[in-house]
């Protein structure tokens, strides 16, 4: 079941990947969409790393849970380095309003 929740959020999160550039190639770039971009491209990571490492969990591979765990646990600094990157580096540019 967590399989088929992860690979629905995979496809929702392709889904809107593809709508936040569409906006991009209509309206141009602003600091909102840049910064969606960017956590649904670690997002889309996070869930595709995360479904590879379910299937090897429902094979019952050796040291898997503990692989997706630390996988899960290991990408919180990864969302606040993006976090933090939006606000001090991406907030200042002009031409990204």
């Amino acid at each position: 079941m967590q399989l088929a929740l992860v690979a629905g959020a995979l496809t929702i999160d392709a889904i809107a990947l593809v709508n936040i550039v569409s906006r991009i190639d209509d309206g141009g770039w602003t600091l909102n969409r840049v910064t969606v971009l960017g956590v649904n491209l670690i997002l889309l990571v996070n869930l595709a790393v995360t479904a590879w490492l379910l299937v090897r969990l429902l094979r019952s591979r050796p040291g898997a849970a503990h692989a997706l765990a630390r996988w899960q646990t290991g990408l919180l600094p990864v969302y606040g380095a993006w976090a933090l990157a939006a606000i001090l580096l991406l907030s200042p540019l002009p031409g990204l309003v």
